[in-house]
């Protein structure tokens, strides 16, 4: 999410509800979990180390306005002959390949 200058953001996990970050705080016990704040574009970045199958599903950046703005990403992990491959699909369906490796 980009260009957010006072308004709390949070990133919450939508299969058990948790809340993984709040502002630049990581909130989660989650090692693996990280929120990379880029003060250039006032930018926060939800990044999970090492994603597993488990990871997939539905994770929302919400930001804390009159009407709270949140949007929706749809974490895809698969494994293929050469390893983890990861997506996200936001909800206005824009697919883009975040890290790993394509099966041949």
């Amino acid at each position: 999410v980009q260009y957010v200058t006072y308004q709390p953001v949070t990133w919450i996990r939508q299969s058990d509800l948790e809340i993984l970050s709040a502002g630049r705080l990581k909130v989660t016990s989650d090692s693996r979990m990280d929120v990379i704040h880029d003060t250039r574009f006032g930018s926060y970045t939800l990044s999970i180390n090492e994603a597993e199958l488990g990871d997939s599903g539905i994770y929302t950046c919400q930001i804390n306005t009159v009407p709270i703005k949140e949007l929706n990403f749809n974490l895809i992990v698969a494994k293929g002959k050469s390893g983890y491959s990861r997506y996200y699909q936001n909800e206005r369906d824009n697919r883009r390949r975040v890290e790993g490796a394509e099966d041949s």
